[in-house]
């Protein structure tokens, strides 16, 4: 079972690798939006963030996981506003919970 303290990790991570080098780096916390109008992040960077967690994903845990899957999308609360929604969307999809 993966915990939502490793997915934070990894999502920390992830963040700080896709800002690197940029000009504006927001410090992680699980209340930060990534979408909408207070998104931290442009649509570049969130396909940069998206392929930085599936990386660390798969060379942290070993596990491969799309991290941008459509399913995601059909839900009626998005997985992608906030670190916290999108950490709880990773820990059900990773241990299984999620079809």
């Amino acid at each position: 079972m993966i915990s939502q303290e490793e997915i934070h990790k990894i999502l920390a991570e992830a963040l700080r690798m896709t800002q690197e080098g940029g000009d504006v780096s927001h410090k992680y916390s699980p209340s930060l939006s990534l979408m909408g109008t207070d998104g931290i992040l442009d649509s570049l960077d969130t396909m940069l963030f998206l392929d930085n967690i599936d990386d660390l994903l798969t060379k942290k845990m070993g596990k491969s996981v799309a991290v941008a899957m459509d399913s995601a999308f059909e839900h009626e609360d998005n997985p992608y506003q906030t670190m916290q929604s999108l950490a709880e969307y990773l820990v059900s999809v990773l241990n299984g919970e999620e079809g």
